[in-house]
């Protein structure tokens, strides 16, 4: 049976467009930069939904899960979240730091 909205159809065809990799799921999203202070900087990192109007209000978790996966492909298990903007009118984005923090940094 499908959806009878288009809200939800959405919602069903972006979850299935990006999923966290394995590396993606040990990365921890944090918000300040004391959390990273001893940390080794990797580089930047960005993410777009690709979509406007509701469907990219309805993608936002889709931003964490690829900023999750770039830090991952960086080798950090970090991401300083610094920007995440959703707005129905626009593409929604967010971007940050990847950092490697542990042990070896």
């Amino acid at each position: 049976m499908l959806p009878k909205t288009p809200a939800a159809l959405v919602s069903i065809l972006l979850a299935s467009c990006t999923s966290l990799s394995k590396g993606g799921r040990d990365v921890v999203v944090v918000g300040s930069k004391d959390a990273v202070v001893n940390c080794k900087p990797l580089g930047h990192v960005s993410a777009r939904t690709g979509f406007q109007g509701i469907a990219s209000v309805l993608a936002h978790d889709r931003l964490d899960t690829q900023l999750r996966n770039k830090v991952a492909r960086k080798g950090g298990n970090y991401l300083l979240l610094e920007e995440k903007h959703a707005a129905v009118n626009e593409e929604s984005h967010a971007s940050g730091t990847a950092y490697s923090c542990g042990p070896s940094t």
